[in-house]
């Protein structure tokens, strides 16, 4: 009758603690530790190669970036830049200029208010962006990156814990039954 009692709970201590185990080996060990190392450590330039690809491809691309770079700002940053770098032109000076600094900018560089894809593929290249995403990525500190991800999973590492008792749990029960 003891063991009704025992299989489950072994079990589920058995499951908490191999999750556990999992997640210190997934996160923690910066040396290999019984053969394992950490799998984020490990797995970090692989990691950065393919989630840079990505980036790169779908996030970082001349059509998401030219959302970025609108035709007010460059204007205005060049407009900054060109009347107020620091020499005084008389006032009908600077409106010539900020209308010649407008349509220069807005024929030249920009189509419909969006910039120019073909100007902009030039600027930024996708392996140029892709090479960045992944330079990004392995010069960011690794325990930062480990503190992110535990920090917005908590809670899923938490049930993950509690599910590994609850199955360890049904394991030990169905231990239990099979020799009746």
């Amino acid at each position: 009758m003891l063991r009704f009692i025992i299989y489950p709970l072994l079990g589920g201590l058995i499951g908490i603690l191999s999750n556990l185990l999992m997640l210190i080996f997934l996160f923690y060990p910066k040396k290999k530790i019984l053969g394992f190392q950490g799998l984020i450590e490990k797995k970090r330039e692989s990691t950065a190669k393919e989630l840079s690809a990505v980036l790169a491809e779908y996030f970082i691309d001349t059509q998401s970036l030219s959302k970025l770079i609108t035709k007010e700002k460059v204007y205005a940053l060049l407009k900054n830049i060109l009347l107020d770098s620091g020499k005084k032109f008389p006032l009908f000076i600077n409106s010539i200029l900020s209308g010649i600094l407008e349509r220069a900018v807005s024929n030249i560089f920009f189509e419909n208010g969006v910039i120019k894809q073909d100007l902009l593929q030039k600027v930024v290249t996708s392996e140029e962006a892709k090479d960045f995403v992944y330079q990004k990525i392995m010069d960011f500190d690794m325990d930062n990156l480990k503190g992110i991800a535990i920090k917005s999973m908590g809670k899923d590492i938490v049930l993950l814990i509690i599910w590994g008792g609850i199955f360890g749990c049904l394991v030990g029960a169905a231990e239990a039954f099979l020799p009746l």
